[in-house]
């Protein structure tokens, strides 16, 4: 009942945003909706940070042949830490660059290390791509609700519930916790256009699950986004549907 009662509320306004879509006929007038569109969901989220240094330190590398992975800790806002492994094509020539992508993890409660970001990792570096796959708030290395006794996420399983508790308490102070998960992402293409092998006009976002939520609104806000490829998009990443 609450599901279609929210259907019925939504309607109008999905009517009307297709008609809008509809009557666009030219690039400027595309580009004027992107832009409107843009500083609208910028506005939703609360608005967005600040960018401040990303004091990104690389703690550590794999060699594995004909890849390479570096393990990476910047800072998306100051002291909030943002986990990654950078994988990195190692039989390309010195000097040359690559297509860089982001890729937003889903609901897997290992974070980066979830066996399929690795194996994606793994061949899009093989095949020449670079890929950045970093820990979302509350999975992998970031877990927020830590039990000193077990070392494990109090919230427990896929982060889901870690991340309802911070969206609770981002509502209560009027803030979404959507923009900061956001957030992390931008600064994420921030910090491959540090690096001297990012083709830096060559940059995409991919991702599955909650992941490819992530990538729909960073691609939406972030027009840096050349490529977005959103797999299986699921509604509730750390508040994205909620917020």
């Amino acid at each position: 009942m609450v599901a279609e009662y929210l259907a019925r509320q939504a309607a109008p306004f999905e009517a009307q945003r297709d008609a809008d879509i509809a009557a666009i006929h030219s690039v400027e007038q595309l580009q004027a909706w992107q832009k409107k569109t843009r500083l609208r969901l910028i506005e939703l989220m609360g608005g967005l940070p600040e960018p401040t240094p990303l004091n990104a330190r690389v703690m550590g590398k794999l060699e594995r042949g004909d890849y390479r992975v570096e393990k990476i800790i910047y800072e998306s806002q100051p002291r909030l830490y943002v986990t990654a492994n950078l994988y990195l094509p190692a039989w390309k020539p010195a000097g040359t660059t690559s297509p860089a992508f982001i890729a937003p993890v889903g609901h897997w409660p290992e974070g980066k290390t979830f066996e399929d970001y690795q194996r994606l990792g793994m061949e899009m570096a093989r095949h020449g791509y670079i890929v950045f796959v970093y820990d979302p708030v509350g999975q992998g290395e970031r877990l927020e609700y830590l039990d000193p006794v077990t070392g494990q996420d109090r919230g427990g399983g896929s982060g889901t519930t870690s991340h309802t508790w911070i969206a609770h308490q981002c509502f209560l102070i009027g803030d979404t916790l959507t923009k900061h998960f956001v957030w992390d992402g931008m600064r994420a293409i921030d910090y491959l256009l540090t690096r001297p092998e990012v083709d830096k006009h060559r940059i995409g976002s991919m991702g599955g699950s909650g992941g490819g939520t992530l990538t729909r609104f960073i691609s939406a806000v972030d027009e840096r986004v050349r490529i977005s490829i959103p797999v299986v998009s699921a509604a509730s990443k750390g508040g994205v549907g909620g917020a």
